[in-house]
């Protein structure tokens, strides 16, 4: 890399990056270290200067003299949107960025834990290809607007439904039929509705959808989920796991939008990762409820014991997948950027 960091000279090109996330804070904190501060503006100056001599002669009588001009221009640009582009350009040339394509995209070096044994933690790297993304607020919001437009749709075929007169009880062979109450108009259209919206959702019903929509986004704890997947679809052990923090500083807003337009499967972009913990093949030790931690005697609690049976069952809940963690193969991540590049 030049030593024009940010590339002001005529000569240097930048591809241009679409951004879909940037972890900026622990990027400014990186940047920082390593170049012991942050840029946040750049000031240009430019000058030029212009002078002739002048002479005059008036009947013989000469006279000369200098003259001088000078011009000068200031130019300040921020540095905000340049700061993880900077980031990654000095890392790279420090060579504390990893490509990893050829190390991952082979499914027997996951097999025979190569890729584990190549990686440390705290490393960062770099990986170009398939990611996956799960944003439980979208999800919510696609059932939402699958909801709407269902509802929408079978509404709009139901017209004006009259009254329904009370009938009275029916007694036959024995038995005796209940009546049924009286059933204004609008109550007796919804009833037609909410049957015909059972038929059109095969059984299911608009309650059991938003419940799958609150079940993700408890499996998900709110948080957008992301997979990279070097080994593609038919490998998904295979993978770097990892979350986005969902503030606007970060990601887009418009995350309807976001995800409508890019898809929840990204091709060929990059995700730039730092490693944060790589699982080993044995499981996490299953807790053991028989350890007391209240003393029999005096009543008093052992915290450490405690503590590490909470640890314990935390444990067993990502082992089981019921929460947030990486088991073997897959490896934990904490995401930096993910951005596609073009021109």
């Amino acid at each position: 890399m030049s030593d024009d960091v940010i590339r002001e000279r005529d000569d240097e090109y930048r591809k241009l990056r679409e951004f879909l996330y940037v972890d900026l804070q622990r990027v400014r904190s990186y940047y920082a270290q390593q170049n012991r501060g942050i840029i946040d503006s750049v000031l240009s100056r430019e000058t030029g200067a212009r002078q002739a001599d002048v002479q005059a002669r008036l009947f013989g009588i000469g006279a000369s003299g200098g003259g001088s001009q000078e011009r000068a221009r200031e130019e300040s640009r921020s540095l905000q949107d340049l700061n993880y582009v900077i980031f990654e350009e000095l890392f790279e040339d420090a060579g504390l960025i990893r490509s990893i394509e050829e190390l991952t995209e082979d499914a027997t070096f996951w097999e025979n834990g190569n890729v584990h044994n190549s990686l440390e933690e705290g490393s960062i790297i770099r990986y170009t290809g398939l990611i996956q993304i799960l944003d439980p607020q979208f999800v919510k919001s696609r059932f939402e607007q699958y909801i709407r437009l269902v509802t929408g749709i079978v509404g709009a075929q139901i017209g004006k439904v009259p009254d329904i007169a009370a009938t009275p009880p029916v007694r036959k062979g024995g038995t005796t039929r209940p009546g049924s109450p009286a059933t204004k108009g609008d109550a007796a259209r919804e009833a037609l509705k909410e049957e015909l919206l059972s038929k059109l959702l095969e059984g299911s019903s608009i309650g059991q959808i938003r419940d799958i929509a609150g079940s993700v986004s408890a499996f998900t704890n709110d948080e957008i989920s992301v997979r990279v997947l070097p080994c593609g679809r038919d490998y998904p052990d295979y993978h770097f796991a990892g979350t986005l923090l969902s503030r606007s500083e970060y990601i887009q807003e418009e995350r309807e939008a976001l995800f409508g337009r890019y898809g929840v499967y990204l091709n060929d972009w990059t995700a730039v990762m730092q490693v944060a913990r790589i699982p080993t093949k044995t499981p996490p030790l299953a807790p053991d409820f028989t350890r007391k931690f209240v003393d029999d005697n005096g009543g008093q609690i052992d915290r450490t014991t405690f503590e590490q049976l909470v640890i314990d069952l935390i444990g067993d809940f990502e082992q089981k997948g019921l929460s947030e963690g990486s088991r073997y193969p897959a490896i934990s991540t904490t995401i930096l950027a993910i951005y596609r590049e073009f021109a």
